[in-house]
């Protein structure tokens, strides 16, 4: 996601309505109300997904992840030299 603005709205909007209605993710949502956030959504078998803005080469680099997804890296702002650019497929 491009800003911090448009995570929060892509997360409230989309990802937590999103994972409310599969049948799979619903049931591993957190039980406690701070488990999902427009921060984070904590699943019960331990993963958690956190959104990272692309025009913040922190909020990437801030938590290590196993699995990272970009969506439209093409479109990512000039990274810093201490950033890596994610490689598109």
């Amino acid at each position: 996601m491009p800003t911090e603005d448009t995570g929060a709205k892509v997360t409230s909007e989309k990802l937590i309505p999103l994972v409310k209605r599969s049948k799979r993710l619903r049931h591993q949502m957190g039980a406690k109300d701070n488990d999902t956030t427009l921060a984070r959504i904590k699943l019960k078998h331990g993963v958690t997904i956190r959104p990272a803005w692309a025009n913040s080469a922190a909020s990437m680099a801030t938590f290590p992840a196993k699995h990272c997804f970009g969506d439209e890296v093409d479109k990512y702002p000039e990274r810093t030299p201490a950033a890596k650019p994610l490689p598109s497929r």
